[in-house]
């Protein structure tokens, strides 16, 4: 007899032959699909109560009951048999659930490790992301290019082409979505002089925060962001995501303590907003940030010119109050 639940593609094409019995879901609408994973959510529910009871889950009870393994292992059976119905209802790939398992896999493992290493009152330096460490700006551009045929200018003082989008008719918010859905931020390449610069100060004490602008109710962009930062081998001991960057600089015990030196940020909003609040801003000069030339706190310094020992070395001055 064959194993139809050894590997995925055949549990989940297996679940599809018995889920075709009630409904075609190739024929059904979005909202009809809505409704019916309605159910299955309240479904699976039903089934994760029933599993909870097989075992004593009621610490305030002196009288226990016997573990029941067999319930243990059926009602996780009929969970993962709503679960593999999910995916076949909205069309998702066994390939694609295992990549996002992996993803998962992944963020759990590094979050834990992240926690494990307390900081001890080194001195911290944030890092931007986006056009610090990785290269969007030119790689998105790229892609509009092939993607829509649209020509952007790498000189123009606008940072997502959104002029050049909407005379195109396009909506700029729709293609920014449609480029991290189609996993466009594993694809950046990263600034290498800026990553060298990173781990020189991770081995002379330093402790590098990420803080990103990226939005993380997008899973995809969160998941996508802590697989780049591993695949390119980017040294740091936390990331974490911020549209509003220095509020939550504020809530930061190592801001509270004095022990920020400077953030690293490119975009004129979220460095203004440091510099207001006296926290030293060291911006890479680009043609869309220039007014930040001349403002108090703030440093000029063009990445595409400086080596990683000159980031270091400005970083340090900042330190010693002197740049």
């Amino acid at each position: 007899m064959t194993n139809k639940f050894e590997k995925l593609k055949t549990a989940m094409d297996r679940q599809k032959e018995f889920s075709d019995l009630f409904f075609d879901s190739a024929a059904l609408t979005n909202e009809e699909r809505e409704e019916i994973t309605k159910t299955f959510i309240v479904s699976l529910h039903s089934e994760a109560s029933d599993l909870a009871s097989s075992v004593n889950i009621k610490d305030h009870r002196s009288d226990t009951q016997d573990i029941d393994y067999n319930k243990i292992l059926y009602k996780s059976v009929d969970i993962f048999r709503y679960t593999l119905a999910l995916l076949n209802l909205w069309n998702i790939k066994p390939e694609s659930f295992v990549a996002a398992c992996e993803d998962k896999d992944l963020f759990l493992h590094m979050r834990h490790q992240q926690g494990v290493v307390e900081r001890n009152r080194r001195p911290v330096v944030i890092f931007d992301v986006d056009d610090v460490i990785a290269e969007f700006r030119t790689t998105f551009n790229e892609w509009l290019t092939e993607t829509y045929n649209v020509e952007t200018n790498p000189e123009s003082t606008e940072y997502y082409n959104t002029v050049g989008l909407m005379n195109a008719g396009i909506e700029p918010e729709g293609v920014f979505r449609e480029f991290m859905n189609s996993g466009g931020f594993k694809r950046i390449p990263v600034n290498s002089t800026v990553v060298e610069a990173m781990r020189k100060l991770e081995d002379q004490g330093y402790w590098i925060q990420l803080l990103t602008a990226r939005p993380s109710d997008n899973l995809k962009c969160f998941y996508d962001t802590y697989s780049w930062l591993d695949e390119m081998s980017i040294p740091y001991h936390a990331a974490d995501f911020s549209g509003e960057k220095f509020r939550w600089l504020a809530d930061q015990s190592f801001f509270n303590e004095g022990d920020l030196i400077c953030a690293i940020d490119d975009s004129p909003k979220h460095a203004a907003e440091y510099a207001k609040h006296g926290v030293k801003v060291i911006v890479p000069t680009q043609t869309y940030n220039k007014e930040m030339n001349n403002v108090t706190g703030v440093t000029m310094l063009d990445f595409s010119k400086v080596s990683s020992d000159e980031i270091v070395e400005c970083i340090k001055r900042l330190e010693e109050k002197k740049c």
